[in-house]
C-alpha cells in the first residue's frame, strides 16, 4: 500500500471558478514531477498568469481515482477525479494569507492582495 502524498499545483482562476460552481470535478495533470495515486491530496493554488501572481486561494481535494494510459490521453498525463473539497483545510476565499502560503515557498510579493481582480477571471 502506498503512502498518500500531497501535491501542490497552480490552477488558473477560470478553472477555480468552474470548480466552485460545481462544473468541474476532475483535473488533467502532467505527471512530470510525481505520479498521482488514489488517496493523494491535491492542493490547487490559484495563479493568474496575466499578472503572474497568486490570489492566496488554495483548494484541497482528495484524489479519488486516476486515469492514465487510456486511448486519446497523451502519455505522461493523468486525469484525476477530485473528491469533495476539504473546506476545513482550504484557505478562505476572502483575503490572502501570505504567511500560510510560505509553506509552499511562495513569498508575499508573489500574492496579489486584491481578490476582486481574480473574480473577473473566474467566469
Amino acid at each position: 500500500m502506498l503512502i498518500p502524498r500531497n501535491h501542490a499545483r497552480k490552477i488558473w482562476p477560470r478553472f477555480v471558478g468552474a470548480i466552485l460552481r460545481g462544473e468541474k470535478a476532475f483535473e488533467l495533470r502532467q505527471e512530470d514531477r510525481a505520479r498521482f495515486e488514489p488517496g493523494d491530496v491535491l492542493e490547487l493554488l490559484e495563479w493568474c498568469p496575466q499578472v503572474e501572481k497568486y490570489s492566496g486561494v488554495v483548494l484541497r481535494f482528495g484524489v479519488s481515482s486516476v486515469l492514465r494510459d487510456v486511448p486519446g490521453l497523451v502519455e505522461g498525463f493523468a486525469v484525476l477525479s477530485l473528491g469533495p473539497c476539504d473546506l476545513e483545510h482550504s484557505f478562505p476565499l476572502e483575503g490572502c494569507i501570505p504567511n500560510e502560503l510560505a509553506r509552499y515557498g511562495i513569498r508575499a510579493a508573489e500574492v496579489l492582495p486584491d481578490l476582486s481582480y481574480f473574480e473577473t477571471w473566474r467566469r
